[in-house]
């Protein structure tokens, strides 16, 4: 079982798996078509990967894995009949659970089209109450399609579907070899860390630093106030276990916090990202709710066993009050490297 893959500057990420990147595919989606019922189509990607729906500042999202590039036997395009292939390709709602959305799986239909993977996804964070519906073909490399189902009121903010995946570099590929085939496999972990109210006041509302879950290496920091169901997302690349042997077999990593991107936010960072004694400030802003955090990222405190956890303080913004405040570490393991 290896630790984090992905691309980027950090030992966190290449040093603990060389053998996989990930990837952002971004759909923007054409309003008037939405509106008007017509059918889109976005990217198609195979294997495990993140779903992420953007409208406007709101983000819902959720996990899926499926599909394959290599020919079903029985099946031709434009004649798929239920059971004519290998049902484990099937693109299917994936852990962890749905954030900002529910999202039910349709029957597959008897027939008439290849799109036959098909999710209903109902979001909860806009007040338009926006289901959308995406439908996959698991046997063909065909795009897959969406179309508005239903809103509250007509969309006018833009909406665009983002996937999250991973895949093998071309230096580490066999020549001829296209990064669809042979998608990794691997499992998404969080470390939840949960700011509960008491007596109408979050423990945040007080304006002090709060530790949180830690972990070494590529991943996002969810900030979920569970009231409303809004979150943003900082991937960041951070840290070591010890001075000099925190990754396997190498001296002296790159040991700060280095930010790598950012949904429904903006973040800076200050200070030191390349000592093992000075931490790094990473002040996050959401426009959404004014809301401005600072999380601290500290590798490593000399002479002291264990590595401390990062923080994060509530510098100014709305006080969250009665609401608890969710804020999780998401991790990916990977089967092999």
């Amino acid at each position: 079982m290896s630790g984090m893959g992905g691309s980027g500057p950090q030992g966190g990420m290449t040093l603990l798996n060389t053998a996989f990147h990930k990837n952002v595919s971004d759909t923007p989606l054409d309003l008037f078509s939405l509106n008007t019922g017509e059918t889109l189509f976005f990217t198609r990607v195979t294997g495990p990967q993140q779903v992420i729906i953007t409208y406007g500042l709101d983000t819902w999202m959720f996990f899926m894995t499926g599909g394959s590039n290599t020919q079903q036997s029985n099946v031709t395009p434009f004649t798929f009949t239920p059971g004519a292939y290998n049902a484990q390709i099937n693109y299917r709602v994936d852990a962890p659970d749905p954030k900002g959305c529910t999202v039910e799986t349709l029957p597959i239909p008897a027939g008439g089209t290849n799109r036959i993977n098909i999710l209903r996804v109902t979001e909860s964070v806009t007040g338009n109450n926006i289901v959308l519906q995406l439908a996959w073909c698991p046997f063909f490399g065909i795009k897959p399609s969406v179309f508005l189902v239903s809103s509250l009121t007509p969309l006018a903010q833009p909406l665009t579907i983002k996937l999250v995946y991973c895949r093998t570099p071309p230096s580490l590929r066999a020549p001829g070899t296209l990064s669809s085939f042979g998608a990794p496999v691997y499992s998404t972990h969080h470390l939840k860390t949960m700011f509960k109210s008491v007596a109408g006041v979050n423990p945040l509302d007080a304006n002090v630093a709060l530790p949180f879950k830690r972990y070494n290496g590529q991943q996002d920091i969810i900030i979920t106030d569970t009231a409303t169901g809004r979150f943003i997302i900082v991937e960041v690349d951070y840290g070591v276990i010890s001075d000099g042997g925190g990754y396997k077999g190498v001296v002296s990593p790159t040991s700060g916090c280095t930010i790598l991107s950012t949904i429904g936010c903006t973040a800076v960072g200050t200070g030191v990202t390349n000592s093992l004694q000075h931490p790094t400030t990473v002040t996050v802003t959401d426009p959404a709710t004014t809301r401005v955090y600072a999380m601290v990222f500290d590798p490593h405190v000399a002479g002291v066993g264990d590595s401390p956890p990062p923080t994060i303080r509530l510098v100014s913004g709305p006080a969250f009050g009665a609401a608890n405040v969710d804020v999780s570490v998401q991790y990916r393991r990977f089967q092999y490297v």
